[in-house]
């Protein structure tokens, strides 16, 4: 495999959820910013992609604290804690 050699300005490791929002809020604040955001697996989420997710997994988090305020969750989960089969679903590929 040939390696491609590229300059970027930041570095995200992780697309989890922490490694998304970091890359977002940068981009808010520095919006030419050359960003490139490295992750291992196949699907972005970080522990909750849809690789890691089985039926009826929950976190112990409660509903609208993974979300960003100009995205709104999918849908309403008030104070309930978050389906996790949700999240691929909030954070397309």
């Amino acid at each position: 495999m040939k390696l491609e050699h590229r300059s970027v300005e930041v570095i995200v490791v992780g697309a989890g959820i922490g490694g998304l929002a970091a890359a977002k809020t940068y981009l808010e604040l520095s919006p030419l910013t050359n960003l490139i955001i490295l992750e291992k697996r196949p699907t972005i989420g970080g522990v909750w992609s849809e690789e890691n997710c089985y039926e009826g997994l929950k976190t112990n988090n409660l509903g609208g604290t993974y979300e960003f305020t100009d995205f709104p969750w999918v849908k309403n989960t008030g104070s309930k804690k978050i389906n996790i089969s949700l999240v691929p679903c909030y954070i397309p590929i």
